[in-house]
């Protein structure tokens, strides 16, 4: 927004008739005010970064707000514009405005006050059932005017084996090395579940995988130990290394399925 009064704004400054008297044209006074602003280093519209930082900051301002309920038809109404704003302008984006803005919480879910990153959106054929909120989270209809301004930021167009392996990704950062809530865990053996449905039809180019433990933990793929065999497992004592825990009714599948690096 302009700093100036809007009686001083360089565009109401400009003399709209020349010396002879004849008026200006809209072109002629457009490309006078772009002298004037380009002179005072003003903006009619602010830089993209600028409006990048902004998107950031109002929304980690509201995130702050303990009645969000209160502000979010406001703040969905400032998002669309400058999500407009930015789409207009998208072939400008830095490479570290959206490195920054791919993790940041910018994106309301529908019918919440909930705000989601754009690495944690599907913009098409996500049905609510197969969601893991709010690791994984279709786009709402009333922001999909911007799918391309979402997918540049690093939102999928649809699901693949990657979304599942981001959401296992995304839960190890918050837990760490913790015990994993009744939630997480939940939304870990969905996403467990989703990768094993694909695997072997996708590739996994993620270089690190985790996966759930026995010990109600996540741990990296590579150093979990999986034992088809329950006859085995059920004889097996004091075993430290940790088991591989797998969802119910894919308990059997093989190992050689995954990449290497990763078994």
């Amino acid at each position: 927004c302009s700093l100036l009064p809007s009686s001083l704004h360089p565009s109401e400054l400009i003399v709209r008739t020349d010396s002879s008297g004849r008026y200006l044209s809209s072109k002629e006074i457009g490309q006078i005010v772009k002298v004037i602003e380009l002179t005072l280093e003003t903006h009619d519209m602010p830089p993209l970064q600028a409006r990048c930082n902004h998107l950031i900051k109002i929304c980690q301002m509201f995130a702050a707000k303990s009645d969000k309920n209160k502000y979010i038809d406001l703040l969905k109404q400032t998002l669309r514009t400058i999500f407009e704003s930015i789409q207009n302008k998208i072939q400008n984006l830095l490479e570290e405005d959206i490195k920054k803005l791919n993790t940041a919480d910018i994106i309301p879910l529908e019918q919440s006050a909930v705000l989601v990153s754009p690495q944690k959106i599907i913009t098409r054929g996500l049905s609510e059932e197969d969601e893991i909120k709010p690791y994984m989270c279709t786009l709402p209809l009333e922001f999909g005017q911007f799918e391309e301004l979402f997918l540049k930021l690093g939102s999928q167009k649809s699901v693949c084996i990657e979304s599942y392996v981001l959401v296992l990704e995304l839960i190890k950062k918050k837990v760490q090395d913790d015990l994993m809530d009744p939630n997480e865990k939940n939304c870990v053996m969905k996403a467990f579940k989703g990768l094993l449905l694909r695997l072997g039809k996708e590739n996994i180019e993620s270089a690190e995988l985790f996966l759930p433990s026995h010990d109600g933990k996540l741990s990296a793929s590579s150093r979990l130990v999986y034992i088809d065999d329950t006859a085995i497992k059920d004889r097996i004592d004091n075993f430290e290394e940790p088991l591989l825990e797998t969802p119910d009714h894919h308990s059997e599948f093989s190992v050689h399925a995954f990449p290497e690096h990763l078994r």
